[in-house]
């Protein structure tokens, strides 16, 4: 057995004992009971937020791939999106995995160049780590500021850490960017042949990264809707969280919503597919230190856990539509590289 694969066994191993461990302490005939008096109309509710919350994050990408002149339905990018992240799910890593895939797809399905291609995944990848982190930084500064007894000083310094480190390999890009280009495309490599990385026409790599950032320094005001877009996208799920707690009778309160979700959220930063067994987890911590009963931490992981097994397949429907994408892509004249 390979290395990777080895690797592999073991975090499914992981995850998998995670979940038998946080069972075990869920009190199942309250758990029942709960869902069971959940009202029709709260389910309701929380399916319109969910179809929100897909697009908005559906609809930020689109945005961001007219940066670069790329004008596909928004039903287009459902797809691609929801086959990437049922890649990313699946794939061990904190939600990454089906962007080269959807690279793969742009170009193959939509005659979308490699380099653009690259671009507005990237971007839009890129966009979403900063918020996120962002968010979970403000998160944490909260939860510090409140009576809540809890050390999120490690976490902090990561987060920190981390969006540091993100800010500063940005600022290196924008001086430095036929070098970072360069480590890029051999990494990009590994997924696509050497030769796509190259235009035909002899044109190299470098004057293509200026181009691109060219392109997004004249696009400054769809860059601040993609971002509202983000921002809005966070609140949605805010809100969803609180809808869940809210149907199963808890009486959430901010500092309830923001602790749990920012439980869920670290969690999902472990290497981990889905964040299974480690959610879970955070789900316990978090209501363990509010002094919550677990059958809503059941309520929440019963919730949100169908919720993700009713994407996996809405995934696997786009997944399958894409790789049977027979017909030959259109030469498409609108994208600005």
């Amino acid at each position: 057995m390979k290395k990777k694969d080895i690797l592999n066994f073991s975090i499914w191993i992981f995850a998998s004992a995670l979940i038998v461990v946080t069972i075990k302490e869920l009190p199942f005939a309250e758990l029942g009971s709960r869902l069971k008096d959940i009202a029709l109309m709260s389910w309701i509710i929380l399916l319109v937020v969910n179809v929100a919350i897909l697009f908005l994050a559906v609809k930020r990408w689109q945005v961001l791939a007219q940066i670069f002149g790329i004008q596909l339905p928004l039903s287009s990018f459902f797809k691609l999106r929801q086959a990437g992240s049922l890649v990313s799910f699946l794939t061990p890593g904190p939600q990454f995995g089906g962007e080269p895939l959807q690279v793969f797809w742009l170009n193959q399905n939509h005659a979308i160049p490699l380099d653009v291609g690259i671009a507005t995944v990237g971007i839009d990848r890129f966009l979403e780590t900063v918020i996120n982190l962002f968010v979970l930084l403000l998160c944490i500064i909260f939860i510090l500021l409140t009576d809540i007894e809890v050390d999120l000083y490690r976490a902090l310094l990561f987060i920190l850490s981390a969006l540091m480190v993100i800010i500063f390999s940005a600022a290196i890009f924008i001086k430095k960017s036929n070098l970072l280009m360069k480590i890029f495309n051999y990494l990009i490599a590994k997924f696509f042949n050497e030769d796509l990385l190259l235009e035909k026409n002899g044109r190299k790599t470098p004057s293509k990264a200026n181009q691109i950032l060219a392109t997004i320094r004249s696009n400054k005001s769809k860059l601040f809707c993609a971002l509202t877009l983000a921002l809005v996208g966070w609140l949605a799920l805010m809100l969803e969280l609180y809808l869940m707690l809210d149907a199963l009778n808890l009486a959430p309160t901010l500092y309830d919503v923001v602790l749990i979700m920012l439980g869920i959220r670290l969690a999902l930063l472990m290497p981990i597919p889905g964040g299974l067994g480690t959610i879970e987890a955070s789900l316990l911590w978090s209501f363990g230190i509010l002094e919550l009963t677990l059958a809503g931490a059941g309520g929440i992981i019963a919730i949100s856990r169908s919720r993700d097994i009713l994407l996996l397949l809405v995934g696997m429907i786009c997944l399958s539509d894409l790789t049977k994408y027979n017909s030959k892509p259109k030469h498409n004249k609108n994208h600005n590289l």
